[in-house]
């Protein structure tokens, strides 16, 4: 409950913004939010499906939500980084790098002892700085370069742990530095190259991205990575997010590195490119979220509803008329928002009989002698012509919403295409070659009932 108290809090005490167009004020927003908040913060392994608009919003408020809960989950204080450390290790401190070592007392203040190597004829130095105010700012250091000082470090400073202190209502030395946990998200790259510099929160009259609060990396293979945004201490990316499926769960099972508390698979095309390997990660304990994003009129939707999907945000014509009646904060992200909202509350399907087309007895008729045909010693290249030509023919008759006379005119108008050749063209066609079918006459004949 306290975790979600504290999710809940970036919609009523944040605003956020994707390319600088405020998002979150907006009902259909903040109803998805309360459900993601309140599907990751359950203690047991949960799994849901959200069927949306198409909006980016909702891509939006999933990578902000995902974030925040691996900071607010994660028990690491700045006590445990510390008591992890073990002499000569290399830290940031103050955008430089330091060996670690160790904590002595100076001058009756118990201190951080940090070394930095010699330069030219002069010997290391040597600095002590008073832990308790000073401990929060020590970050172990994984990257490659073995040399004490600030080359290579962007002199970037964050307001990190201003803005979590205000979102947890914990005190800036209570805010670790570094968080052991992680989000895997299968994404589309283009689509998390757009987000990840465009995600912006304003709070308390202040502003920070979202990669000042945490880092991010792409993945190509699970050794293989590129960073997002800043991260001068290479520490573990807490949002790890890959192209495909196989990645994402060779991510989730690695037990090096920071520990994967939940998936989010955005996209039905990424998700139906790999449906066993998401079958699997969908039960998967040691996660304790699965969360499918796609849109409402996806064709595999279906599939993903059932005994294994404890939760369903669904954008329903019924779901919207009651959340979505007018746009809070008028801006291109959220105009876009509501046409896809009026598309799906104004969209009926109603049932038209167009005169034409083929009985299900004739088509039965049909299908039965191209399959004769079709299996024949005729010439090799006039079967398949005539076959081709054929169900050509068939496919337009039994799918086709418009009259065949109506087609004949459009084309004898020249109003479409001057390649597409009329029906009454290709039956000539068939006509003439089935004159030459010999004892597959009477068959051809009947393809063209």
């Amino acid at each position: 409950m306290y975790e979600q108290e504290i999710l809940q809090r970036l919609t009523g005490k944040c605003d956020i913004f994707f390319e600088n167009s405020l998002i979150s004020k907006e009902l259909i927003i903040q109803k998805y939010a309360d459900f993601f908040t309140r599907l990751i913060s359950l203690e047991k392994h949960s799994s849901s499906v959200a069927l949306h608009t198409g909006s980016v919003c909702f891509s939006v408020m999933s990578f902000v939500i995902a974030a925040l809960a691996c900071i607010v989950m994660d028990q690491t204080n700045p006590d445990r980084i510390i008591d992890s450390l073990i002499i000569d290790d290399m830290v940031i401190f103050k955008n430089e790098r330091f060996r670690w070592q160790g904590i002595e007392r100076m001058n009756g203040v118990l201190s951080m002892k940090l070394k930095q190597d010699g330069k030219g004829k002069n010997g290391p130095t040597i600095g002590w700085y008073p832990l308790e105010e000073n401990k929060v700012l020590i970050k172990p250091y994984h990257g490659s370069s073995e040399v004490t000082d600030g080359r290579g470090l962007r002199k970037k400073t964050s307001d990190r742990a201003d803005f979590i202190s205000y979102i947890t209502d914990k005190s800036k030395s209570e805010i670790p530095a570094i968080t052991s946990l992680s989000v895997i998200i299968v994404s589309n790259r283009k689509l998390f190259d757009r987000l990840q510099k465009s995600i912006r929160i304003e709070y308390d009259g202040k502003s920070i991205n979202i990669l000042d609060i945490i880092p991010a990396s792409y993945y190509t293979d699970v050794d293989e990575s590129y960073q997002y945004g800043s991260n001068p201490s290479k520490s573990e990316p807490v949002l790890k997010v890959a192209g495909k499926m196989s990645v994402a769960r060779d991510l989730i099972l690695n037990k090096h590195g920071n520990k994967s508390i939940g998936l989010i698979v955005i996209g039905s095309e990424i998700i139906s490119k790999s449906p066993s390997e998401l079958e699997d990660l969908l039960v998967r304990k040691s996660l304790r979220f699965v969360h499918l994003s796609m849109d409402i009129d996806s064709e595999i939707a279906d599939k993903y509803i059932g005994d294994e999907i404890s939760s369903v945000f669904a954008c329903t014509k019924e779901f919207l008329l009651k959340y979505s009646k007018s746009i809070v904060e008028t801006n291109p992200i959220t105009l876009e928002l509501y046409k896809q909202v009026e598309n799906i509350v104004n969209n009926e399907v109603t049932e038209e009989i167009v005169k034409g087309g083929c009985a299900c007895n004739i088509y039965q008729e049909i299908k039965n002698s191209l399959f004769v045909i079709k299996r024949s010693d005729w010439d090799e290249d006039k079967n398949r012509n005539f076959i081709i030509s054929a169900y050509s023919l068939l496919k337009l008759l039994v799918t086709a919403v418009f009259s065949m006379e109506t087609l004949e005119f459009a084309i004898e108008n020249k109003e479409l295409h001057h390649g597409v050749i009329s029906p009454s063209s290709k039956i000539n066609e068939l006509w003439e070659a089935s004159e030459e079918s010999g004892s597959l006459e009477l068959h051809c004949v009947n393809s063209q009932i």
